[in-house]
């Protein structure tokens, strides 16, 4: 039996050493693709930790969009607040501006009467002093106008002539300093 196995072997050599070699070829190929897939797994891991730490901070940023929108809310809501005030001020200060012009106006109207009436009395004034230039104050007048004239002072050996000038004073009294 010992010779019927030999030549059974030799047959089943010849016959199964194809596929054994086919198989151990295929089993060589996987080994090789197995490592080929082992380091593009380990590639695609460290490219998916990458991302992630990418995609974690767009997360972050994107969580904060709230309060950035949160504050972006309130400056507008500032700014619209800011401009109706200042549209408020600018109209106060419009209405100021020519309440100013209104007054002014009048004050030019009174000014120009009073100026009128200041030229009536310097004029009356002027006249009477210089008409009646000794009234026995000898150098002192009491002014009870306003106006501009002369005042005579009368003194032993000349005559002082002053120009005095009244602006809004009920009553003046000019005294001679000589």
């Amino acid at each position: 039996m010992d010779d019927n196995v030999e030549p059974l072997n030799q047959v089943l050599l010849e016959r199964l050493e194809p596929l054994v070699n086919t198989v151990e070829r295929q089993l060589r190929d996987l080994g090789q693709g197995q490592v080929f897939l082992h380091s593009h797994v380990a590639e695609l891991t460290s490219e998916l930790a990458l991302s992630q730490a990418e995609f974690d901070k767009i997360h972050d940023t994107f969580s904060r969009l709230p309060h950035y929108i949160a504050k972006l809310a309130a400056i507008r809501n500032t700014i619209n607040t800011a401009t109706i005030h200042s549209k408020k001020i600018k109209k106060r200060s419009e209405l100021v501006i020519s309440g100013r012009e209104k007054q002014e106006a009048r004050s030019q109207v009174s000014r120009a009467k009073e100026r009128a009436y200041d030229k009536t009395i310097v004029a009356s004034v002027s006249s009477a002093e210089l008409d009646n230039p000794g009234t026995g104050n000898q150098g002192t007048t009491t002014v009870t106008h306003v106006g501009t004239f002369v005042q005579r002072f009368s003194h032993s050996d000349y005559d002082h002539y002053v120009l005095i000038v009244v602006t809004r004073i009920e009553e003046l009294t000019v005294a001679n300093t000589e």
